[in-house]
């Protein structure tokens, strides 16, 4: 296997209420921008009520002041916080935190570890596609924490205990480009060019060696070589030349296309 170092993205996506069929009965107020806070039937329990939807989020605490609205869900140390005016609902630095600790849990070194600028998206003002009505907010907000390293056994131990996060209701990002998905690169490229080239060169003499045989003439110096393309590729066959490569392995095969001019005696 050659030398690999990869980079792991991690992207918080917001956390999005719970729902909960037995959000019925008259006690109910409305908070502000539609989001109303209503008594669980039969129970003391109360659940802030999403606006156009059924279901709601159960919550021990709760205090608004137009347009905000901070609540804490039964069973959470974290407070949500929304921003009604915009259907903003983020808890972007919480599972950030946890999504870091997470990756020092592993045994990645802090300073392998990279947290990335807060991303918003107006879901109104995208160029291409329009919101669906099912959509609960405009604007989604994610961060991301990447990992860089040459411990790739490390990297494939961490990628399969991201259930863990996902328990703990931090929402991986498998949408964009490297989000969640670790990215293996080859980054001693270099120290293998002399030997895929001299690879190359043997192995052209001796296809040139084969011709020359078959036409009674020997082989001589070689009289012009271009080295053309390299070309690296994954262990299941995908092209990862480019820097954006669907898929990646730690395994590589690395492919040298070169032409060769031998002068024939």
């Amino acid at each position: 296997m050659f030398n690999t170092f990869h980079r792991l993205t991690i992207c918080v996506a917001l956390i999005c209420f719970c729902a909960c069929d037995a959000l019925v009965g008259p006690e109910s107020r409305e908070l502000a921008g539609g989001y109303r806070l209503k008594r669980v039937r039969d129970s003391n329990d109360f659940a802030l009520i999403i606006p156009h939807e059924s279901g709601g989020l159960i919550i021990d605490e709760i205090g608004w002041r137009k347009p905000l609205i901070i609540a804490r869900a039964t069973g959470s140390k974290y407070w949500d916080v929304i921003n009604t005016a915009r259907a903003e609902h983020t808890r972007i630095s919480a599972d950030r935190d946890a999504a870091v600790a997470f990756l020092r849990k592993q045994g990645f070194a802090e300073a392998e570890i990279e947290r990335q600028p807060t991303r918003t998206v107006d879901k109104l003002a995208r160029e291409y596609g329009q919101p669906q009505a099912a959509d609960r907010f405009r604007y989604v907000v994610t961060t991301s924490v990447v990992v860089k390293t040459a411990n790739v056994d490390l990297v494939r131990t961490a990628v399969g205990a991201t259930e863990e996060l996902l328990k703990a209701g931090v929402i991986l990002d498998g949408e964009r480009e490297g989000a969640a998905n670790p990215r293996y690169v080859v980054s001693k490229f270099n120290d293998l060019r002399p030997q895929l080239l001299a690879d190359a060169t043997k192995n052209a003499r001796a296809t040139a060696q084969q011709f020359a045989a078959d036409s009674g003439a020997q082989v001589g110096v070689i009289r012009s070589a271009n080295q053309g393309s390299i070309q690296i590729f994954g262990m299941d066959g995908n092209d990862e030349s480019g820097p954006f490569s669907p898929t990646s392995t730690p395994m590589k095969r690395i492919r040298v296309v070169s032409t060769f001019e031998f002068e024939l005696r």
